[in-house]
């Protein structure tokens, strides 16, 4: 299980038994028990982990526990007399026990201990000084001096935290230490200046805690070291820019990510372990052809490079750099051409036979015969692939084999474009429910506010109609009504008496008939305001006329408009406008079709607004209250926002050529249904 060689290329080996052998080279192959006793009944049960010979010939052995061993000139078994035989200074005899035991001229075993719990795992020379020996352990590095016993404390871990150190490597000088840790990567220590730097390498997932294990490492050039990574590929360290340099040949890609050790030797010949097998390069130090070999038990087809629409899938996924092989491969949906290179080692090229499938697409072997264009260019191609999990399966043999137990198996999984997912269809439905309900609160809302504003509305127009009824009913108009016809009965006038009543009750009864009623005819309304304006004509005698012009062509009968709209505006005319002047005057009420709209126009000659205004402000008495203008204004209002009738009032002040005011025009206005 371990091998070292030392000067004179005699070898040392210890088996799984933790039984020490040796090969001098000149009797080689002859192998031989080793010229001491190392062993007693105690120590036996410790197991050698670890062996390293220095240049001057000295033996050191670690085992798994605090304890290691020391023998002086171990290499120097022999000498040759001048026939050129082998003369031993030691002999050797097998006990009652089996066991060998050095009788004679056996060498002294040293056993010492750096510290309780510290345990070597390597050793190099310290260059500068032959009597040190530089011994990496799980504290750190320490020096044993091997003439006086004692260790010397180079690095430990109360410095460090913790650090196995796998490997170690002095300069000529032995100023400087090269180191590799199962903790931090490859290390470097100045023993002069006590100053130390660590270089892990990169890795693709990084979390606290991660450790980055270098199992050994080994020379390659002055500046440059094999470095054997136990959970990645092997790589070539830089000393002067502290980079590693992955070794990405494909023969790595069919073996899991873990490499345990790495040699170089004199001829120019690179030795890897790797994934249980052993991988060798005659011309990798010369830096011509990076192709390894594998062993037997390797043979097998591997995936040699695969491209998504056309791009390497390496480039952005770098799988060649993974824990272990290439498994799996999620892809997005619409990376579905995918082109899959493959090849064989360790079977005869010429006569290799493939054969692929992918489950869930074609669960039919293609069988691939003698590629025409040589063995790196075999090729499974799928285009235009559905979302969904695929598995991809190659094997090979040669035309006389049968089909080679390694097999590649892939695993493809090509995820659903988002709008097929059922996370997108929720969140669909989700929004237009949302959006639904949001809209129809947003609705009910309206329609309630609007009930709300409408009822408030017709609230209020009854309120304003029952105003307009009282104002119609104004008791200055009754009363003078009466007193009228009382003045008429004691005249003894009694024809015009009769008159004034009938046409008196005749106005009430309209009146009254109305009251209940939001809209009526325009043709009552007109009737109403003729009994009112005959009635008011009676009562003040010539003070005024009137006239009503009616469009003949317009059915008023059709044409509603709200009740006892038109009357304030007459009565107005009459006591604001034509009552206040001397000489008194006219009103006409006309009725026409304008625009499509019937207009109600009240025309007088009288003051004017500005004149009655002013005769207000000097306080002149006067028995009427002008209440139907401003309600007749707000009914108007509130018509147009219940039932959209646009209707509108419109006042115009006449003027003569002088600038005086001479009567006042309304114009009633309502849409024609």
């Amino acid at each position: 299980k371990l091998i070292c060689e030392g000067p004179g290329k005699t070898i040392y080996f210890v088996d799984a038994n933790n039984n020490f052998g040796c090969m001098p080279y000149q009797l080689a192959p002859s192998v031989m028990m080793p010229p001491f006793n190392l062993y007693n009944d105690y120590d036996r049960k410790k197991e050698i982990t670890s062996i390293w010979i220095s240049d001057d010939s000295d033996l050191y052995a670690a085992t798994n526990t605090d304890t290691l061993y020391f023998i002086a000139e171990a290499t120097n078994l022999y000498k040759l007399n001048a026939e050129g035989k082998a003369i031993f200074s030691f002999t050797q005899e097998i006990d009652k026990d089996s066991n060998f035991l050095v009788t004679k001229g056996a060498l002294p075993v040293k056993k010492f201990v750096l510290g309780k719990g510290i345990i070597a795992h390597s050793f190099t020379g310290s260059n500068d000084n032959k009597r040190i020996v530089l011994i990496g352990t799980n504290k750190g590095i320490y020096g044993y001096d091997k003439q006086t016993g004692q260790s010397i404390n180079y690095l430990n871990t109360e410095r460090t935290g913790d650090l196995t150190i796998t490997n170690m490597n002095a300069d000529n000088t032995g100023t400087i230490i090269w180191f590799s840790t199962l903790e931090k990567g490859m290390g470097r220590f100045n023993a002069l200046t006590n100053n130390l730097e660590f270089f892990p390498y990169p890795k693709k997932k990084v979390s606290d805690g991660t450790k980055y294990q270098v199992a050994n490492f080994c020379i390659k050039s002055p500046t440059e070291f094999f470095v054997a990574i136990a959970d990645s590929l092997p790589a070539v360290f830089n000393t002067e820019t502290g980079t590693y340099t992955f070794i990405d040949d494909t023969a790595f890609r069919n073996t899991a990510n873990k490499t345990t050790d790495i040699r170089a030797d004199a001829f120019g010949n690179l030795y890897i372990t790797k994934g249980g097998g052993l991988y060798w390069s005659k011309t990798f130090l010369k830096n011509s052809d990076k192709f390894f070999a594998t062993d037997s038990s390797l043979t097998g087809p591997y995936i040699t490079d695969i491209t998504i629409n056309g791009e390497p899938y390496d480039s952005k996924n770098n799988y060649y750099f993974r824990n272990e092989l290439l498994k799996q491969m999620d892809l997005a949906y619409n990376e579905n051409k995918i082109d899959i290179f493959y090849s064989c080692r360790g079977v005869d090229a010429d006569s290799l036979i493939y054969a692929y499938k992918l489950d869930n697409y074609d669960n039919n072997w293609t069988i691939v015969p003698f590629s025409v264009f040589g063995d790196k260019m075999n090729m499974a191609d799928y285009s235009k692939l559905k979302p969904g999990k695929y598995i991809l399966h190659i094997k090979a043999r040669n035309s006389t084999q049968p089909w080679l137990k390694n097999e590649v198996q892939l695993t493809i999984i090509i995820a659903s474009p988002f709008w097929q997912t059922w996370w997108f269809w929720l969140s669909v439905i989700t929004g237009v429910s949302l959006i639904v309900f949001a809209i129809v609160k947003w609705r009910v809302n309206a329609v309630r506010k609007q009930e709300r504003l409408v009822s408030k509305h017709e609230k209020e127009l009854l309120e304003l109609e029952a105003k307009a009824l009282r104002a119609q009913m104004n008791p200055h108009f009754i009363f003078n009504c009466m007193n009228s016809i009382k003045s008429l009965i004691q005249q003894k006038n009694d024809d015009k008496a009769v008159t004034y009543l009938t046409t008196f009750s005749k106005l009430l009864r309209t009146i009254l008939q109305n009251s209940d009623q939001r809209e009526i005819s325009l043709y009552d309304e007109i009737e109403t305001c003729k009994l009112y304006t005959q009635l008011e004509s009676m009562r003040f005698g010539n003070k005024f006329s009137y006239h009503f012009n009616v469009d003949g062509s317009l059915d008023l009968k059709s044409i509603t408009v709200p009740a006892l709209i038109v009357q304030p505006f007459i009565e107005n005319a009459i006591w604001h406008g034509i009552m206040p002047k001397e000489e008194g005057g006219t009103v006409t009420v006309t009725v026409e079709k304008r625009n499509n709209n019937i207009c109600c126009i009240i025309d007088d000659d009288g003051i004017g607004r500005e004149m009655s205004k002013q005769n207000k402000f000097k306080g002149e008495p006067s028995t009427h209250q002008s209440k139907g203008v401003h309600l007749t204004q707000t009914r108007i209002d509130l018509d147009n926002a219940l039932n959209q009738r646009n209707g509108s009032v419109e006042i115009i002040d006449k003027n003569d050529e002088e600038g005086k005011s001479n009567g006042t025009t309304i114009i009633l206005t309502f849409k024609e249904y």
